[in-house]
């Protein structure tokens, strides 16, 4: 028997953005740094899961992409994602950094969410040149 999602109690209080609250950045050259706090009140977080909840690893990779396209002035999806790895979760209320930094190779960044010298998760985004990089 198929399950509408939008009658299951586990989504019936599915509420709030998915973005994170900002709380101050830092740029320079090669990286910029988002500090983070993570929303009590995310959309994601009934059902994800029931007993603890813990941050999408598709909503990391989310904010991951959304500060490169902010910073690149772009709407461009990567065309690949590398070395992904969700190493310590992340929960409700959790004050985090995002380091986004310049690959060696055009359209090539990596990044890591952490806090308090623990590393939650990292990854390589790509991103295809267009025609107007060329120029």
């Amino acid at each position: 028997m198929r399950e509408d999602k939008n009658k299951s109690p586990a989504f019936a209080h599915a509420r709030g953005p998915l973005e994170p609250e900002l709380i101050s950045e830092e740029t320079d050259d090669m990286s910029w740094v988002q500090h983070l706090r993570v929303p009590n009140d995310l959309s994601c977080w009934p059902g994800h899961f029931p007993q603890r909840a813990i941050l999408p690893g598709v909503v990391q990779l989310s904010w991951a992409i959304a500060l490169v396209q902010k910073r690149m002035q772009s709407c461009t999806p990567p065309t690949r994602i590398e070395a992904l790895k969700f190493k310590i979760p992340v929960v409700p209320g959790q004050l985090l950094w995002l380091r986004v930094k310049r690959g060696s190779s055009e359209g090539r960044f990596s990044f890591e969410f952490g806090h308090a010298g623990c590393i939650h998760s990292t990854g390589r985004l790509v991103f295809a040149r267009t025609r107007e990089d060329d120029q």
